[in-house]
């Protein structure tokens, strides 16, 4: 499959960052998918946690960011990854993927429908990529500079100002 360069994100290539595939975003929403499916079927086994500020985490997040911070880590050498449960990872570089297992943990723990799976990429301080998948209800919206947004793979409307 051919690689999709986005005319924004080559004007602002670096080293590190040149084009994500389409192939490559699938790989991404099958493994966002597959995490979300895991937290959503042990849910009311969770073991809660806090953090020092007191905000609640699951044994389950821990374990969704041990399958994807890997795949981040081969995929994408050149980045810095920021999770939410273990913090920043390699040295400060000009891209970043940012990741949530569980975004929405007490709304997770209480039941609720509207927590999902978050991953952002940042290039040089912009927004590049964003995908935020929901497990009960299936959505899966994803989008990203020079590619548009969707929700369910189909494209939304964009507001142009």
């Amino acid at each position: 499959m051919s690689s999709i360069h986005p005319p924004a994100l080559l004007r602002r290539q670096t080293q590190t960052v040149t084009s994500i595939s389409l192939s490559t975003i699938s790989d991404i929403q099958k493994l966002l998918r597959t995490a979300g499916e895991i937290a959503l079927s042990r849910r009311v086994t969770a073991k809660v946690h806090l953090k020092s500020d007191m905000t609640p985490f699951t044994d389950i997040e821990l374990d969704m960011e041990a399958l994807i911070l890997p795949f981040l880590r081969e995929r994408f050498p050149d980045y810095q990854i920021l999770s939410e449960e273990n913090g920043t990872q390699g040295p400060v570089k000009p891209a970043v993927w940012a990741l949530d297992p569980i975004d929405g943990t007490k709304i997770f723990l209480n039941g609720l429908p509207t927590w999902g799976v978050s991953l952002g990429s940042i290039v040089n301080g912009r927004p590049a990529l964003g995908f935020f998948y929901m497990p009960v209800t299936h959505d899966f919206y994803w989008g990203g500079e020079g590619f548009g947004a969707f929700l369910n793979d189909k494209p939304l409307p964009l507001n142009r100002t």
